[in-house]
């Protein structure tokens, strides 16, 4: 009798250390993951927005729309889910929209961005391909803005089920089969991050034999730099599949876990470890919303520059005030003038004065 009491006293101990445990990662961890993932999407929007270059570029703009899906992932489905375990204040159980909302903008914002990161990956490809036939899909992946509001409009259709898929118990889950749940994660995670890997893998191939066919162009200094930008949004877009990929797998192993043993009877400190281990595999899912800007610093010398090139910018307006209102309009103007040239010169191809030859190697 006293072996039984003492054996269930330790197990209740051991329960609420981990609760302690899950609640503190809940806490420190979602809460950097919040801030630092704010930040640096926030940044890395103002950074693609500020340069001309970048904004004109297909390949920038599916990243620009796909850190926008990851700040309303962030602030939305990971602000409740610490709420819930960092502070035991459940907004999916007091409010059953709360919970469909949850729901339905955590499916919508996941799958919206791994589809941006795939067009991304696959206008690289035919960036980089040499096959002729890939000119007309290459021409359609840059109306950016029409294939991005129609990626947002599908996707939100197909996440309307999260809004009346929902359990009649204090729970807030989704009130779906094994079938369905399986063939939901076959086709919003684990395909996408495969096509992801294919044209990866195809790009940096044809990065290779690009490399190997160095050829003498002429061209202005304009067009140096927007191949120079070409090669390095291709790199940190491959860099970014890996980490997508990295984040993802742990959480899809767990979601399967949770699929076959939900309806299964477990003890009281399996449950405990359970909650804990999934805890941290749903905020290493969170981690590819949160560190793109600082991989790019990290990885690219050109996001660096351009950075540093935003702050002093950004500086020197908040502390000169800028001489005078007239001044400034008249330095906006001519900014405008010139980025309309440049746009002009790389959408349209108009011709422009080759003044050096220069050796390109892609």
């Amino acid at each position: 009798m006293n072996t039984n009491i003492t054996s269930t006293t330790t197990i209740v101990n051991l329960v609420d250390q981990l609760d302690i445990i899950r609640q503190y990662i809940a806490i420190w961890f979602g809460l950097f993951l919040v801030i630092f993932g704010n930040i640096g999407n926030l940044l890395l929007i103002t950074l693609f927005f500020s340069d001309t270059l970048l904004r004109v570029n297909p390949c920038s703009r599916y990243i620009l729309s796909s850190s926008i899906c990851d700040l309303v992932q962030l602030n939305s489905t990971l602000v409740i889910g610490i709420l819930a375990d960092g502070f035991n204040h459940d907004l999916t159980i007091r409010f059953s929209l709360c919970c469909k909302l949850r729901n339905y903008f955590d499916q919508l914002s996941s799958t919206t961005t791994l589809t941006f990161i795939l067009l991304a990956t696959i206008e690289r490809y035919l960036l980089t391909s040499s096959k002729h036939h890939s000119c007309r899909l290459k021409h359609l992946l840059t109306k950016t803005r029409p294939i991005s509001l129609v990626t947002v409009a599908i996707w939100s259709l197909i996440s309307i089920p999260n809004l009346i898929e929902h359990s009649k118990t204090r729970q807030c889950q989704l009130t779906r089969s094994v079938t369905h749940a399986f063939i939901g994660l076959i086709c919003l995670s684990f395909l996408p991050i495969l096509l992801m890997f294919i044209f990866g893998v195809l790009t940096l191939n044809n990065l290779r034999k690009l490399g190997k066919h160095a050829q003498i162009m002429r061209a202005e200094q304009i067009y140096k730099r927007l191949l120079h930008i070409d090669k390095q949004l291709t790199i940190l877009l491959l860099i970014q599949i890996s980490i997508i990929s990295l984040a993802t797998l742990p959480f899809m192993t767990s979601y399967t876990y949770i699929i076959i043993f939900r309806h299964r009877f477990r003890s009281s400190s399996w449950r405990a470890w359970e909650s804990l281990i999934l805890l941290i595999i749903r905020f290493i899912h969170y981690l590819h919303n949160c560190i793109d800007f600082y991989i790019y610093m990290l990885v690219s010398s050109m996001f660096r520059h351009h950075f540093i090139k935003l702050m002093k910018r950004y500086y020197w307006y908040w502390s000169k005030g800028c001489c005078g209102r007239g001044n400034r309009r008249k330095r906006s103007l001519m900014r405008r003038h010139s980025n309309e040239e440049i746009t002009k010169k790389c959408i349209f191809k108009q011709p422009i004065s080759q003044k050096h030859s220069v050796l390109i190697i892609y």
